[in-house]
């Protein structure tokens, strides 16, 4: 039996992730913009209360830590006077 390791080089999950964010993300409208509750950071199990912000098909963007959701985060705009939300 011949065994294929299959591994994603890096390109190809960026590929793959930037097309998946697009499909989600263009196209959209943030309608709402505002910091978790104190109740919805702990549901989360997190001790910050990061910005989120609501989309006009009802899902929400929220900033965390790091991609497995260990805390809030930040977020940095580049093209303006918001140097870090």
């Amino acid at each position: 039996m011949t065994y294929v390791n299959h591994i994603d080089t890096v390109s190809d999950v960026e590929t793959r992730w930037t097309a998946t964010a697009e499909a989600v993300l263009k196209g959209r409208t943030i309608e709402d913009v505002r910091y978790l509750t104190r109740d919805e950071a702990h549901d989360a199990g997190w001790y910050s209360r990061p910005l989120c912000m609501f989309l006009d098909n009802g899902d929400m963007i929220v900033a965390m830590s790091d991609d497995e959701g260990n805390d809030a985060g930040s977020l940095s705009y580049l093209q303006g006077v918001l140097p870090v939300i």
